[in-house]
């Protein structure tokens, strides 16, 4: 996400501020806009969740079917998951907000820069108002990146969580199978 708003975020703002057709100016703003949201989609560990979820009830399923205690394990395992994405929400909203207000700097600097940006250009000011937008930017992707540290973190957490229970689940699977008579430890 970062190196994406690297290589596009200058050229994106000079783009926009250097369209000059007024029928065309409404689109400026949600250049910007849109290179936030790529940046911010590529980079939250949501994405990676969203792709998980549908699987969620057939694996309970499933695992109840196999014994009831792996269906418990799983269940017991969801709910220090949902725990540990609701500390995760609890601790995250501070950074992004404070991305919000950032974002919304740059947004008023831009739109500020749009609408002067033929004087800005006839003064020679172009280039000094950009870098202050960019320095207004900068704060932005670094509160961003504090907040994306965060869910980070919890990600990392989540999914170890998950690789642990997924082998805690197995090893009671396989502790079930021994206990069973008639299987082929017996032999």
């Amino acid at each position: 996400g970062l190196r994406v708003d690297r290589l596009l975020s200058s050229q994106v703002f000079e783009a926009a501020i250097s369209v000059s057709d007024p029928a065309r100016r409404d689109v400026q703003p949600q250049l910007l806009k849109d290179l936030r949201n790529v940046r911010q989609f590529i980079s939250s560990a949501g994405t990676t969740a969203f792709f998980d979820m549908p699987w969620a009830p057939m694996y309970f399923a499933l695992l109840f079917v196999f014994h009831w205690t792996l269906g418990a394990l799983a269940l017991v395992g969801a709910a220090i998951l949902i725990a540990l994405s609701i500390l995760n929400e609890w601790l995250s909203r501070r950074p992004v907000t404070e991305t919000a207000q950032h974002a919304n700097t740059c947004e008023q600097l831009f739109e500020a820069g749009r609408q002067g940006s033929e004087s800005l250009q006839a003064m020679g000011m172009g280039q000094v108002y950009r870098n202050k937008w960019l320095a207004a930017h900068c704060n932005e992707v670094l509160t961003q990146t504090k907040a994306a540290d965060v869910a980070g973190v919890f990600s990392v957490t989540t999914k170890s969580t998950r690789l642990i229970l997924q082998a805690a689940v197995l090893a009671a699977g396989a502790y079930l199978v021994w206990q069973r008579p008639g299987t082929i430890h017996d032999f």
